[in-house]
């Protein structure tokens, strides 16, 4: 199963880095083997709504879990 994380300004990043950490875990049950996940967004900075930018670099987020 593959899973996209879509990045995008005004996102709230603590709503992101909390399903991120949930997913991410599942590597460690059998449900989640062969689990990969990617992190995209529409641009390559992304700046959530206090002012926080992420700088994307392409897709450093890729692979399996």
């Amino acid at each position: 199963m593959r899973i996209a994380f879509v990045l995008f300004d005004g996102i709230t990043f603590l709503d992101f880095a909390g399903f991120y950490d949930v997913i991410r875990r599942l590597g460690n049950f059998e449900a989640g083997h062969g689990l990969e996940m990617d992190i995209c967004g529409f641009r390559e900075e992304v700046q959530d709504e206090q002012g926080l930018t992420v700088d994307q670099q392409g897709s450093a987020g890729t692979g399996a879990i």
